[in-house]
C-alpha cells in the first residue's frame, strides 16, 4: 500500500466524529436518506453490496444489514488507521451475533432500541 493509499483510509477523530453526527441527525429526521459515505467501504469508496460472511447481495432488498467498522489511533497521532470493516446481512447477525458476550449483546441491544 502507498503512502497515498494510506492517507484515504485514514481519518482524524474529529473529522470522523463529526461526520458520524452529522449522518445520525440526518437519519433519525429523514428515514429514506441514500447510505451516507461515512458508511461507504474505505477500501473501495464505495457502499458494501455484499455480506462478508455469506456473501449475500444486499442491494435491491428491504432486509436488515448492518455495517462493521473498526478504527485504532495511530501512535503519537490524532488519526485513525482503519482495522476492519465489513457488512453482515440480517441472518447472519443472528448466526454469529449468538457468539458475542452477555455484556456485547446486552449493549448491541442498548444501541438498537
Amino acid at each position: 500500500m502507498s503512502s497515498n493509499d494510506s492517507s484515504k483510509n485514514s481519518r482524524t477523530y474529529k473529522e470522523f466524529n463529526k461526520t458520524v453526527g452529522e449522518v445520525l441527525d440526518e437519519i433519525f429526521q429523514n428515514h429514506t436518506i441514500p447510505i451516507p459515505e461515512v458508511f461507504f467501504s474505505d477500501k473501495t469508496n464505495y457502499i458494501f453490496t455484499h455480506c462478508g460472511f455469506c456473501g449475500k447481495n444486499l442491494m435491491g432488498s428491504d432486509d436488515y444489514y448492518s455495517i462493521q467498522k473498526a478504527y485504532i489511533r495511530k501512535q503519537g497521532t490524532k488519526d485513525l488507521q482503519m482495522v476492519f470493516e465489513f457488512a453482515c446481512c440480517e441472518d447472519c447477525d443472528e448466526k454469529y451475533g449468538k457468539s458475542l458476550s452477555k455484556e456485547s449483546k446486552e449493549r448491541k441491544n442498548e444501541i438498537l432500541s
